[in-house]
């Protein structure tokens, strides 16, 4: 049986013009890979019906199953709704039920609804609903191939959409053998290359497909496994995930959607202690990506910004004297480290100081220099890097870093003296 074929189209003139960053396409192309399903065309089309019903005819041509995301609002430019009507050789239809629904939608939120807004309850005839999970709702056509799935752009609507009917929907009606299962190893630390050498003997397995891709600095090594029995090969790709994470140690911090912070908060909450940050280059980065994880307040204590020297002086009482060579340099990131610990109480104390660019802002060290220092009861300790890239970049990374110091110091593997 041959592999089963999608395309994916993706509205939007922000997106044709690169206003804002696509993020809908990826991960419904993982999804449909996870179900052995090859997502074979995508398409980034503007806000225009004709441009997005030929985008619709070209997938249907080629695919078994199109999804398309994006341009279900309520506003003039929102016409996706008419482009997969004139695909279909259809007009549009006025839902009451959906009227109703965002009626009341609208009165929660103390409102009236907009006349705008009720262009959402019409659909193409012939068309299955999706429920809105904000107030765009989905529709699908599956009664033959090719299936439809029209679903809204905003992620966490599409998301839900795709995991509460599309998928269901797929399995219901398709016999996807062979699956593909993947899952991704996420390393911070060391460079792509050095991670495809550590697994180089793995990567010539036949059993198994690796592949790399580089995020701020983070590596995500996907590992995929075509599989006719699920539950057989799940047990296979553990035991290959494994032999991976062995070969890479440390270096690993998480899988699939983990980030950083997630592994860093679920460490502290584990071993009962606290952190507070003391920034300069970052500017309250770490500790915002700290609290984006729900009940980070059961470990962080705190952060200060300390961005000028004055500031170093005012908020941290670092002396002149110190601050007298300039704000980049491991000392200051030390002193940085053991006064917000102390200031704030924590069992963790991390500063950090740097030179983001594009200039030197008048230190002696180049762009790109950043200073780490984490102090503990134990004493304290400093690391000093030089770190690529433009100046959003090198903050990214400088707040990776930290996370990750932390990260390695919990396991034991960061000298404290």
């Amino acid at each position: 049986m041959g592999t089963t074929s999608a395309g994916i189209v993706v509205v939007g003139d922000e997106l044709t013009r690169g206003e804002i960053a696509e993020e809908n396409r990826e991960y419904i192309a993982r999804e449909l890979l996870s179900m052995g399903i090859e997502p074979g065309i995508h398409l980034v089309v503007g806000d225009d019906v004709e441009d997005i019903s030929a985008a619709i005819d070209f997938a249907s041509s080629r695919c078994q199953i199109v999804i398309i995301t994006g341009g279900l609002g309520p506003t003039t430019d929102d016409v996706t709704r008419d482009a997969v009507a004139e695909a279909r050789g259809v007009e549009l239809e006025f839902h009451p039920e959906i009227g109703k629904a965002l009626k009341s939608f609208f009165e929660r939120l103390g409102r009236e609804v907009a006349e705008a807004n009720l262009k959402q309850a019409y659909i193409p005839f012939g068309a299955k609903i999706i429920p809105a999970t904000g107030t765009a709702p989905g529709f699908m056509f599956q009664d033959k191939e090719p299936f439809l799935y029209v679903l809204p752009g905003v992620p966490s609507e599409m998301r839900d959409m795709i995991h509460d009917v599309v998928i269901p929907g797929l399995e219901e009606k398709l016999d996807l053998r062979p699956v593909s299962l993947t899952r991704t190893l996420l390393v911070f630390g060391v460079g792509e290359a050095d991670v495809a050498q550590a697994l180089k003997e793995r990567t010539g397995n036949d059993d198994f497909q690796y592949a790399f891709l580089v995020r701020s600095g983070i590596i995500n090594v996907k590992i995929t496994a075509k599989v006719e029995e699920p539950e057989l090969g799940s047990k296979l790709l553990e035991a290959e995930v494994k032999e991976a994470r062995e070969r890479l140690g440390s270096l690993v911090f998480g899988e699939d959607e983990e980030t950083l912070e997630v592994v860093l908060g679920r460490m502290l909450r584990e071993k009962g202690m606290s952190i507070a940050t003391a920034e300069s280059c970052t500017a309250g980065m770490i500790a915002s990506r700290i609290a984006n994880v729900p009940g980070a307040s059961d470990y962080l204590r705190g952060g200060v910004v300390a961005y000028t020297p004055e500031a170093k002086k005012t908020l941290l009482g670092i002396p002149d004297e110190v601050l007298r060579d300039g704000t980049v340099n491991i000392g200051i990131a030390r002193e940085m480290a053991v006064r917000v610990r102390g200031t704030l109480g924590a069992d963790i104390g991390v500063g950090i100081t740097g030179i983001a660019g594009p200039s030197q802002g008048g230190e002696s060290k180049p762009v790109g220099t950043v200073c780490l220092g984490l102090a503990t009861a134990e004493g304290v300790t400093t690391y000093e890097v030089r770190l690529p890239g433009n100046r959003n970049f090198i903050r990214t990374l400088a707040s990776n870093g930290a996370l990750n110091m932390v990260r390695l110091y919990l396991m034991g593997e960061v000298q404290i003296v």
